[in-house]
This record gives structure tokens, C-alpha cells and sequence, in this order.
């Protein structure tokens, strides 16, 4: 009776029993105050965010910059704000899989694998991965529709999206990019019938700027100066928005020398 009655549930149903258990374990971890919340601006996830350009051009800095601007504009409690940026693209980036799994017609029952589940739960280290996730889907899309179509707009558009995901973490380039030129040398070959060394030269057109963008960012990688200008640059957000005596040692163990404001400006 067992077997016919698990032969009775139709694939549907299998299906969504595995998308409520996925969606039970995200709900779970997201309100687990103890992995979620135990931050503090030195963490290892929330840190790399506050990169910023305020002690000179460095690579990861994109991201802190742009969220220093706007702290500059109305002040905020930043860490707060990091896991929201976290949180709303690791849901994007699950809607994003839904969506392709249905295109495809894939079973979502793998979901809940690691593979798939790792990363949707990088919110809770407040890392960016998702983020660059959805940035990788987007230039993927945007490159493929502008070779096929001709349209230069899009080969734009996903070379600006490229940069911008190196400029967050270089590591974008080296996951992405190979692959686009694959595909791109596998098109040259197969449409325009061109010999395999002229393609593998001329295929790297599309992604010299994606290249000239990574060997900036490598080059600047920064130093201690530029690390103090940066954690000095935070001096506010830190003391409006302090997460604890933890974020007094962090601070102290950035500022060095000036060591005593921010004493001052924690306690």
C-alpha cells in the first residue's frame, strides 16, 4: 500500500513539498539571531563591504564607496543596511533560480542541495556572493542577446555589469569571463567558419575592458595607509551605530596610532 501510494503522488507534488522544505530552511536561518546578527563592523563579511575609495582608488572598493556616499547623505546604521543588501539578493537570486528551473524544466527538488543551497544562504555570512550571482546571470544574458542580435547597446551594457562585478571582487572575472570566451570562440568557429588561432585572438576584443579593469584592480590592492584612511572614513558610522565592545577592539585594532579617538568616540 506504501508503494502505491507514494507512486500516487504526482511530480507536482513532490515538487512542491521539496520548495516549502527549502523555503522552512531559509525562513529558519534568516530569523537565527545567532548566525545572523553576531556582527560587528570588523566582521569578516561586513568589512570587505566597507571598502571604500576614501584613502585612494583600491580593489573591493565599489561597494563601500557607494554605501559611504549615501551614509553621507543621511546617516544609517550601516551594518543593517549590508544585511539588507544581502538578504534581498540572495531572495532575488532564488526567484532567479525558480524561474531559470522552470524555463529549463528542471526538477526544483535539487534546490535544497548544496550546490543550489549554499549559495541562497550567503546572507547570513554577509558575503557577496548572490549579488555577484545575479550580476554574473545579467552579463551572461546581455552578451549573448548582443552578439546574436548585433546590437552593440547590449554588448555595452554587460561589459559595464562585468566591470562593475570586478570592481566588487575580482574573483567575477575568473568565473565568468572564461566561459564567455568559449562560448564567444565556439560562435566565431561555428558561424563564421574562421580558422581556430585568428578566432582565438580575435575573441578577445569583446572582454578587453573587462581585462583592463582587472589588471587596475590588481594592481591596486592597497597598503596599512590606505586601510587606516578607510577605517578612519567610518569614524561616524561606528560610533552612531556601535555593535558592542567587540567593535570597540576591532576599531582600536584598525586605528593603531590613533587608537585613543576611538575610545573616545565608542565609550
Amino acid at each position: 500500500m506504501g508503494k502505491e501510494y507514494l507512486n500516487s503522488i504526482s511530480q507536482r507534488h513532490i515538487q512542491v513539498i521539496c520548495f516549502c522544505f527549502w523555503i522552512c530552511l531559509v525562513v529558519v536561518m534568516f530569523f537565527n539571531r545567532d548566525i545572523y546578527n553576531d556582527f560587528t563592523h570588523g566582521s569578516f563579511g561586513i568589512s570587505e563591504w566597507l571598502v571604500n575609495y576614501q584613502g585612494g582608488f583600491v580593489r573591493r572598493g565599489i561597494c563601500g564607496e557607494l554605501i559611504y556616499q549615501l551614509y553621507q547623505i543621511h546617516p544609517f546604521d550601516v551594518i543593517m543596511f549590508i544585511k539588507g543588501i544581502c538578504s534581498v539578493s540572495s531572495i532575488l537570486l532564488l526567484i532567479l533560480l525558480l524561474y531559470i528551473f522552470k524555463r529549463e524544466g528542471w526538477s526544483i527538488a535539487i534546490l535544497p542541495l548544496p550546490c543550489c543551497l549554499f549559495y541562497n544562504f550567503q546572507m547570513i555570512l554577509a558575503r557577496k556572493d548572490s549579488l555577484l550571482l545575479l550580476f554574473t546571470f545579467f552579463v551572461f544574458y546581455s552578451f549573448r542577446r548582443g552578439i546574436l542580435t548585433k546590437s552593440i547597446k547590449f554588448w555595452l551594457l554587460s561589459s559595464l555589469l562585468a566591470s562593475l562585478a570586478i570592481l566588487m571582487h575580482e574573483a567575477f572575472f575568473f568565473y565568468s569571463i572564461p566561459i564567455l570566451y568559449v562560448w564567444y570562440l565556439h560562435y566565431r568557429c561555428t558561424k563564421y567558419k574562421c580558422k581556430l588561432l585568428r578566432s582565438i585572438f580575435f575573441s578577445l576584443f569583446p572582454f578587453l575592458p573587462c581585462i583592463a579593469v582587472l589588471i587596475i584592480v590588481t594592481i591596486n590592492k592597497g597598503d596599512y595607509t590606505i586601510s587606516q584612511n578607510i577605517w578612519l572614513s567610518w569614524k561616524d558610522a561606528i560610533a552612531s551605530y556601535p555593535y558592542g565592545s567587540r567593535d570597540v577592539n576591532t576599531y582600536l585594532g584598525h586605528y593603531g596610532v590613533a587608537a585613543q579617538t576611538g575610545i573616545d568616540a565608542l565609550t
